[in-house]
Order: C-alpha cells, then sequence, then structure tokens
C-alpha cells in the first residue's frame, strides 16, 4: 500500500496511541503545544481496527470504521477537538500514529 500526504503547518509526533474499549479524544497536552491549538492531524491505524466520531463518543457499533492499514486526515482544529475513538471490537486494542499540525 502506498502512503502519501500532504502536511501543513509545523508537524509535530508521531505519538502512538493504543485505544481501548473505552472512549476517548485526544489529550489536551498533545492538542496545545508551540503556545496554539493543533489545525489539523494525521492518522495511521497500525493494528486492529478503529471507530471514531466527531462530538459524540462511538461504541462498536456506532462511528465511522478506520481499518489497520488506513490513514485518515482531520482538517482544521475544530475536527481534531471533536475527535474521540474507541476500539472497533472490544478486546481488540487498536494502536494508531498521530501527528499533529501547528
Amino acid at each position: 500500500m502506498q502512503l502519501s500526504t500532504i502536511v501543513n503547518g509545523i508537524p509535530y509526533g508521531p505519538y502512538r496511541i493504543t485505544a481501548s474499549d473505552s472512549a476517548s479524544s485526544i489529550s489536551r497536552d498533545y492538542l496545545e503545544s508551540f503556545g496554539s491549538r493543533a489545525i489539523g492531524a494525521f492518522i495511521t491505524v497500525e493494528t486492529n481496527n478503529l471507530r471514531v466520531a466527531f462530538n459524540t463518543n462511538p461504541t462498536t457499533t456506532v462511528g465511522h470504521l478506520v481499518e489497520a492499514g488506513q490513514s485518515l486526515r482531520l482538517s482544521g482544529s475544530a475536527a481534531v477537538s471533536a475527535f474521540r475513538y474507541i476500539n472497533a471490537t472490544a478486546g481488540s486494542n487498536c494502536v494508531f500514529q498521530l501527528t499533529l499540525e501547528f
């Protein structure tokens, strides 16, 4: 699989994040670096599948499915702040890489 993306702003990361069976959001410590808020994010799912939603918590059956090997690009600080994630399958922790843009 060939992967290419355009990074806007100043890239910061990557952070290796492990999802769980409880919905989570990106840590505020990550979101607010360089004295400003992240304006975008690039996410690559490495192991197991991930469910994502915005401004609401995803569940194992509700939210967009991002499969292992796929990537997701978030554009704009509102989208990054609203992003929530959870394991797509209970008990199968998803590991993903996150690079934020400032």
